[in-house]
């Protein structure tokens, strides 16, 4: 049968629950248990829900929508009402919930000034407009003002907008503890409370110094419910993070930097604060930490020089000119001094299982880091080769290779495919 016919509970789709007999495909529309309630009457229906949802799905939000007229009204008619400033937003941005933000001019005025406000009256010169100039010692008021039907100030919008975040300061000591509601109109006659939070009015000192401002606001807001947290995924990756150098090396590299990246653009640095630093070892006066804290790509070519020496014939003194003693100091220098493929490395043990998609470590991949075009220093013949490789582990002992380099990057760097 169709939900409408019969109409169990018609109308009332929230409170039920389908089941469809697999055999027959009749479909059955169960109401949702509240948690209480144990025994029923047959034949009795309630015109109303006992719970909204079933209690393992997030509660509805409930949207108020755009509005042209917002206001604050008190639910008790007060004839002496000050109101220092009161401010509409669009949405909860700047929302405290702890109710802590104190007052300042210049800040946050939501919607605009108060050329547009709406009031129930008001007394002399100290019209809604005040509450609306980010002056937080001037104020409306309706004072003696006619003894109105109702008490309330608002703003005018225009046209329909949406208002998810109030702000309001009381003005001098009074009225306290007076419970106001927000409410919303497209005709200002038929008013209707939104879905937010109601303000209740505490006092506020009339007057502050310049320097030693303490007035807070009160603030009410539409505040979704939060999102369901996403299923628990298992965690991908691995902890052991290294790149080595791919080809055999002449000499030791002078390797300035180390950096491993979440993404193949290489933009997104992985922090290694919460890892640990890993290599294959080092010479006692370049410990591997300096490449660790050196400066990543981009480089200049004098920054860069120190480990490649630009790639250029002219450079084959750069190994030990004076410019360059500071950098070649603050690089790592690894304890092999003529190093086979793969035999050099650099690396990182994180706590929790990571994905890399690109990593650096300028200096480690050049062939012939302290020699010249052609062949490389200690008798390599790959000329102009930067390539590194990138292996990963889950116990730092069995390695398996990710990626290597094709040694066209002077900065040695390599991405996951």
């Amino acid at each position: 049968p169709s939900f409408a016919s019969p109409s169990a509970l018609a109308g009332l789709t929230q409170c039920t629950r389908m089941y469809e007999d697999p055999g027959s495909g009749d479909k059955f529309y169960n109401r949702v248990f509240d948690g209480e309630q144990t025994s029923f009457t047959w034949g009795s229906c309630d015109t109303t829900c006992a719970v909204a949802h079933p209690k393992a799905c997030p509660a509805p939000v409930k949207e108020d929508g755009p509005h042209q007229y917002w206001r604050y009204r008190l639910l008790e008619k007060e004839v002496a009402w000050n109101v220092k400033e009161i401010q509409f937003f669009p949405d909860t941005e700047f929302y405290d919930k702890t109710q802590s933000t104190v007052a300042a001019p210049g800040k946050e005025r939501g919607y605009g000034s108060g050329s547009k406000c709406i009031q129930s009256g008001q007394w002399g010169s100290h019209g809604c407009d005040r509450s609306f100039d980010d002056n937080l010692y001037s104020w409306w008021s309706n004072w003696a003002s006619g003894y109105e039907a109702q008490s309330w100030i608002g703003i005018d919008l225009g046209s329909a907008k949406p208002v998810k975040h109030v702000r309001f300061m009381n003005g001098r000591g009074w009225p306290t503890g007076k419970e106001g509601v927000i409410e919303f109109s497209d005709d200002m006659h038929t008013w209707t409370e939104w879905s937010g939070d109601r303000i209740t009015t505490e006092a506020r000192a009339q007057q502050e110094s310049q320097g030693s401002k303490n007035n807070k606001w009160q603030e009410a807001a539409v505040v979704s419910a939060p999102a369901p947290a996403p299923p628990t995924v298992a965690a991908t990756g691995s902890k052991y993070w290294k790149v080595t150098n791919a080809d055999a090396l002449g000499w030791r590299p002078k390797v300035k930097n180390f950096g491993l990246y979440s993404d193949a653009a290489c933009t997104k640095l992985i922090s290694e604060s919460d890892s640990e630093l890993i290599c294959s070892g080092a010479v006692s006066n370049r410990p591997c930490s300096n490449a660790a804290t050196g400066k990543l790509p981009p480089l200049t070519p004098a920054e860069r020089s120190i480990v490649n020496c630009d790639n250029s014939a002219t450079s084959t003194g750069c190994r030990w000119n004076d410019e360059n003693k500071a950098e070649e100091a603050a690089s790592w220098r690894p304890n092999d001094g003529s190093p086979a493929a793969d035999a050099v490395w650099i690396g990182s043990k994180f706590a929790e299982p990571i994905d890399v998609k690109c990593a650096v470590s300028t200096g480690l991949g050049n062939v012939f880091n302290n020699g010249v075009d052609g062949t490389g220093f200690g008798g390599t013949s790959q000329a102009g080769k930067h390539r590194i490789t990138l292996w990963k582990s889950d116990d730092g002992v069995a390695w398996e290779k990710v990626a290597t380099s094709d040694g066209s990057n002077i900065d040695d760097v390599v991405v996951v495919p």
